[in-house]
């Protein structure tokens, strides 16, 4: 009996220390590499997507459930942000081993918690992969974007959690938009010999959305100023 008294006593020390030693955890990386999730350039009419996985650390035996959520809005280099609808998500399918993924149909990304993951009664480890993407068509400005993801893993039922985050950039850009107006009209410059007025006229070019990229203009007669029968004017009686 006071054998068994102490084994009794030795696995009621053990259990706590067991308990005390229970994990649950996840980790996020991107699958293109790295740290941060990088989309590159967005152009206004395209669409980047890029994969991040999540990996869970399970060994309390308790069902959770992973979620994600942006921190803060996506700025740029300007404080402007990237436009509350422009990312969207959605989990790959058959990309984890056991549990449930949720949000299997593309979702508007937003600040509030977006359930992605549950696990089975057992709690066990998994991983599966989330599906980020950049609609250009949603953006609202141009520039290099920065902003943060976060993860959260909950016990059901329980108070703790953990939590990862993810660091994300994003270079917009927009379609290079060019005007040429002339002096005289929207798409026009009259030009007389006689007088002081119209002997001299303009063109004006103007370009936006050019994120960072050489800009050259060039110019080209065709055809040279011609009278009613036809006949070119004098190559040397305009100048510029």
């Amino acid at each position: 009996m006071k054998i068994k008294a102490i084994l009794f006593s030795l696995v009621m020390l053990l259990v706590p220390v067991l308990d005390a030693h229970a994990v649950l955890d996840l980790s996020v990386a991107p699958l293109n590499g790295g740290n941060n999730l990088r989309f590159g350039r967005v152009s206004s009419s395209g669409q980047v997507n890029q994969e991040v996985r999540i990996r869970i650390s399970s060994t309390d035996g308790s069902q959770y459930q992973v979620f994600h959520r942006m921190v803060d809005s996506f700025l740029n280099e300007k404080n402007e942000t990237l436009g509350s609808d422009a990312i969207s998500t959605y989990t790959l399918l058959g990309s984890n081993a056991s549990g449930t993924l949720y949000a299997q149909n593309i979702e508007r990304m937003g600040f509030t918690d977006q359930l992605l993951y549950s696990s089975g009664s057992g709690g066990e480890s998994d991983s599966f992969t989330a599906v980020y993407a950049v609609d250009g068509q949603r953006v609202a400005a141009t520039g290099n974007f920065f902003g943060r993801i976060q993860y959260t893993i909950r016990p059901v039922g329980g108070a703790s959690q953990s939590t990862a985050i993810l660091n994300v950039t994003i270079e917009t850009s927009g379609e290079l938009k060019i005007e040429v107006e002339g002096s005289s009209a929207v798409d026009a410059v009259r030009l007389k010999f006689k007088g002081d007025h119209d002997r001299e006229g303009y063109v004006r070019v103007s370009f936006n959305n050019n994120l960072g990229q050489e800009i050259q203009v060039f110019q080209e007669v065709e055809p040279f100023p011609q009278d009613v029968l036809f006949s070119e004017i004098n190559d040397q009686a305009v100048l510029f």
